[in-house]
């Protein structure tokens, strides 16, 4: 071969090998279109709404679902206590005051607690209707997005002072007495309306009472299915009796945030069943 053959047969290699090493390039470096379609689906999962894309939100890493799913009931119920408490941890410094806190007869609030930051509402409400501001907003929302969608929703009742609940608490005694009234009034200290959490929802069909025929209206599965999404759950809820220490109330909505609503709405647990040792 002379030196000229030589010459074109090193410049077809240098070609070759250079569009060997630019074909090979995505493998060595990643490509960025995969890397951006993989950082979309890493980005949803995060963000999915199920308790183990919640429990990896909260983590910042993505737990194994085959060992989620082989958990036993006690050690899956175990995990979602410690989800619950590390959500309640972020409010842990407030006490009575957190938005995620129990409040029951076993955990009541004090006599002349009266919450800060209130707001009036102003749709479909009585006249000095408040709650606190956070729980105020989310409940406008429900309710816009509620009219939005055909469901007219009625505020009933929200904050009470400790003396109100304790007047009404004493009606419902010396009416049924007190066996019947412990399951169907907290005792002062205990209501949630003290804490500005709490909300009595009703509609038109069922002539704006707190009944729970309200579960078979339009407007009340529409809350059962929705409020979790703006941060509040059904707090006592049918056949948790024996944990909640009340009756079915499908009206009565608490506000906690929506990361603990839906935790609590995806299992179907109580405030209860979360806190307990």
């Amino acid at each position: 071969m002379n030196r000229h053959s030589q010459y074109i047969l090193l410049q077809w290699i240098a070609i070759f090998v250079i569009s060997l090493t630019m074909a090979l390039q995505p493998l060595w470096t990643g490509d960025p279109d995969e890397e951006k379609m993989y950082e979309q689906q890493e980005r949803t999962w995060l963000f999915d709404e199920s308790i183990v894309g919640k429990y990896a939100q909260i983590h910042g890493q993505q737990p194994d679902p085959e060992s989620e799913s082989e958990l036993s009931g006690e050690e899956y119920l175990q995990n979602l206590k410690m989800q619950a408490s590390e959500l309640r941890a972020v409010h842990s410094d407030e006490g009575y005051k957190a938005i995620t806190a129990l409040i029951s007869p076993e955990h009541p609030l004090p006599p002349d607690y009266i919450p800060e930051n209130m707001s009036v509402l102003g749709t479909r409400a009585y006249d000095g209707a408040m709650m606190r501001a956070e729980a105020a907003e989310a409940l406008e929302r429900l309710m816009a997005d509620a009219e939005a969608n055909g469901q007219i929703l009625y505020v009933i009742s929200v904050y009470r002072s400790y003396a109100l609940q304790e007047r009404l608490h004493n009606g419902y005694i010396a009416s049924m007495g007190r066996a019947a009234a412990e399951n169907e009034s907290a005792p002062p200290g205990a209501s949630e309306h003290q804490s500005g959490l709490a909300v009595d929802l009703s509609c038109e069909s069922v002539g704006h009472d707190l009944v729970e025929a309200f579960e078979n209206t339009p407007e009340g599965r529409w809350v059962a299915e929705h409020a979790w999404q703006y941060g509040f759950i059904v707090r006592y809820p049918k056949d948790k009796t024996h944990k909640t220490g009340y009756g079915y109330e499908p009206w009565h909505l608490r506000y906690i945030g929506v990361e603990m609503a839906q935790l609590i709405h995806e299992t179907g647990l109580t405030l209860e069943e979360l806190y307990e040792e």
